[in-house]
């Protein structure tokens, strides 16, 4: 065919218009997008391929293939995208989670200036939510809420693309709601969100709503269900072509989760598994999140190097993004992580942050990176020998929030000389995170904490007996993963009976421990791909776990020697 074309081609150019058209238009009646979009494109006929456009990048944008229609809308003049009021809103949809801020804002020019004509002609303006979406992943909370005020709220009754625009602004106004500390309105808007992304068949939705879910669940202390919403999440996206703009966000998410529940190990897996894919991520919060944990983990096990860098890479990720906010952010994460652990000098001078670097100090908005960011605030804002600062708000009814606001009123009584406030607010504080599993927002405070949980536990012997008292000891110990994870989760077992592998299965899960591929475990033991495959479906049923990730989990905890051998 190939051969046959050229030649036609180098005899009579001419004719292969005409054939291309035909070509397109029976793809296109036959449903074969792509094969259309192709064959009426090499026919310069830009009119049929925006006719194909407008049908098909509906069904694009609702399962996240965004490279795919993006790439096609670079194949038309843009002079007929600017005309055309259907594709300039789908094309602000892809360039929005593409990260090309030079074209999507031409684009929204282009976007305003059809908005007026539309205005003159007393049609319904409906790139709102588009609008307000784009707003939100440019880090511009208050625009996004008020664009998208304007969006009247749509019954149960739409289907298509509809469906999935309001489940986008669903899951946009559960944000707000987070962002605003209105933890019930955020959940009622996630409901009704899970409702469109069905009515829509919106895998690209139904994965914010999973990550967003997460964030709500991580911060009213529900680790356990979090840390399932959000590999739900992830398993779902794994059957969509082009799903890294959605993955990215919940592995994003994730990291956050474990990391909060001092699941280093796991954050260390996860962040192999996507570290490819993690800077796709479109929201401004939950790539940060993902970022400053990844780094956290880097210099908590003493890799300074990887941590700072880490944390350099994201400032150059948020420059190009456009997010002013989030590089004042790494920047303040830098100059905290010299102040915590062990080996920090007594004589460390620390400064007040300039106005760029208080991350919404005077904002209403408090942002899921804002809370994980309160720890390093409050040790860059201290000064030696001076009670610290303490918010002012205590999170009442916001375990996460509550957590660190607790956890300052111990310290700063500390620092203060009062002792038995410092006692009383530290286990307080304990209570809550033995109660949520929450390890990371006591220990990310530094060694001042650890000192007032010392003096608790010495103060009282009997203290060490109740669940926040075991907590105590192991964080003061340094052994403490988050025992808020569910222990009757496989993944979470210390013990596995080696017996049921068989010898092969056993060098499998060793080499699997390493993390290797299918590919590579493959020439390792001199097996084919679907042989090591087949192991792996027998190895993850007797982990009785589903996905790589899970296995990952079970085995960490193992003596991994004793596999191998």
């Amino acid at each position: 065919a190939s051969l046959l074309r050229e030649q036609l081609g180098e005899e009579n150019l001419a004719a292969m218009v005409p054939l291309h058209r035909r070509a397109s238009n029976w793809y296109w009646d036959a449903g074969h997008h792509e094969e259309a979009m192709h064959h009426a494109i090499a026919a310069h006929d830009f009119e049929l391929a925006c006719q194909i456009l407008r049908q098909w990048s509906s069904k694009l944008i609702a399962s996240g293939e965004m490279t795919t229609i993006g790439r096609w809308l670079d194949a038309i003049p843009t002079n007929l995208i600017n005309s055309d009021w259907t594709l300039t809103i789908r094309s602000v949809w892809s360039l929005t989670f593409l990260h090309r801020p030079s074209k999507l804002r031409r684009q929204m020019n282009a976007l305003a200036q059809l908005r007026t004509r539309q205005y003159k002609l007393q049609t319904n303006d409906d790139s709102a939510i588009a609008r307000a979406v784009s707003s939100m992943c440019s880090d511009n909370i208050d625009e996004a809420h008020a664009i998208i005020s304007s969006v009247p709220q749509c019954d149960n009754s739409v289907s298509g693309f509809e469906a999935f625009e309001q489940a986008a602004a669903e899951n946009l106004r559960a944000y707000l709601s987070i962002f605003s500390g209105n933890h019930e309105a955020a959940h009622l808007h996630l409901t009704r969100a899970r409702s469109f992304n069905h009515l829509g068949e919106a895998t690209f939705s139904g994965g914010y709503t999973a990550c967003f879910k997460g964030a709500l669940l991580l911060l009213e202390g529900h680790v356990n269900t979090a840390l399932e919403c959000l590999r739900d999440g992830i398993e779902q996206q794994q059957s969509v072509l082009d799903s890294s703009y959605v993955s990215s966000a919940i592995a994003s998410c994730y990291l956050w989760t474990l990391y909060e529940a001092n699941d280093l190990d796991m954050v260390e897996a996860v962040e192999k598994e996507y570290r490819d894919i993690l800077s796709d991520a479109a929201v401004p919060d939950f790539f940060a999140v993902g970022q400053i944990c990844i780094s956290r983990t880097h210099a908590i096990r003493e890799r300074t190097k990887d941590a700072t860098l880490t944390l350099e890479n994201a400032q150059y990720v948020a420059t190009s993004n456009g997010w002013p906010r989030l590089v004042a952010m790494f920047e303040v994460e830098k100059r905290a992580q010299s102040l915590r652990g062990p080996k920090r000098s007594s004589n460390a001078k620390i400064r007040e942050p300039s106005p760029n670097e208080k991350i919404n100090s005077e904002q209403t908005w408090a942002s899921p990176a804002s809370d994980l960011m309160r720890s390093a605030q409050f040790l860059v804002a201290s000064v030696p020998g001076e009670a610290p600062p303490v918010a002012k708000t205590s999170g009442q009814g916001h375990p996460y929030r509550e957590l660190k606001h607790g956890v300052e009123k111990a310290i700063a009584n500390h620092v203060a000389g009062r002792h038995g406030a410092a006692m009383r607010a530290a286990s307080q504080a304990m209570k809550i995170s033995s109660r949520t599993g929450l390890v990371r927002p006591v220990l990310d405070y530094g060694p001042l904490i650890i000192e007032v949980l010392r003096d608790l536990l010495e103060s009282d012997p009997q203290y060490q007996n109740t669940n926040q008292g075991r907590l105590a000891y192991q964080l003061v110990f340094g052994r403490a993963i988050s025992n808020g994870l569910d222990s009757r989760h496989p993944a979470k077992s210390k013990i596995l009976n080696l017996k049921l592998f068989t010898p092969r299965e056993r060098e499998i899960l060793g080499l699997l421990a390493r993390r290797l591929s299918n590919k590579e475990i493959a020439q390792r033991t001199m097996l084919s791909e679907n042989t090591v495959k087949f192991h792996l479906k027998n190895i993850f049923a007797k982990l009785t776990v589903k996905s790589r990730l899970e296995a990952y989990s079970a085995i960490v905890r193992l003596d991994l020697m004793a596999i191998e051998d």
